[in-house]
């Protein structure tokens, strides 16, 4: 009596589809509950593939982001060490550039004490020994040099007849 129940229980529901059988013994029955362990097996499986690759592709995607971050943040620093390493090129070059000029001064004002030691010794000689008066005293100043906020000052020498 509850076969035929169910019988009509299932014709009522799946009266459109032909391909329903019922199961009527015990081995059709097992086979049945092993197709529907089956399936839900495969289900299950699917649905974990699922989720795996789900998990997979947030990995990937994050690791993929992170590599992008590192690489950007590289760049940033390249940029950064790059940026003062110029500066830094920059000030040495006006450092080089200030020390030439200082330089070039110092050579000059070692050229004007000689000029002016080589005058003073032609202004000792020039004096004719006439006997009325002693041969003038020549001081030569030496040149001062300064280092300010500017830079290196050089003062050039004078020549003094005493």
């Amino acid at each position: 009596m509850k076969k035929f129940a169910l019988i009509l229980a299932l014709a009522a529901i799946g009266s459109a589809s032909a391909a329903i059988t019922i199961p009527t013994s015990k081995a059709e029955w097992k086979s049945a509950a092993d197709a529907k362990k089956a399936a839900a097996k495969a289900d299950s499986d699917a649905r974990k593939a699922a989720a795996k690759k789900a998990v997979t592709d947030k990995i990937a995607a994050a690791k993929a982001e992170a590599a992008a971050k590192d690489a950007a943040a590289k760049k940033a620093v390249t940029d950064a060490i790059t940026e003062k390493a110029t500066a830094a090129q920059a000030k040495v070059n006006e450092a080089s550039a200030k020390v030439a000029e200082a330089q070039a001064q110092v050579d000059s004002a070692k050229k004007a004490v000689s000029d002016a030691k080589a005058k003073a010794e032609d202004l000792k000689n020039s004096c004719s020994s006439c006997g009325s008066c002693s041969k003038p005293k020549v001081e030569v100043e030496k040149p001062a040099i300064e280092l300010n906020e500017t830079g290196i000052q050089i003062k050039k020498p004078s020549i003094k007849l005493k």
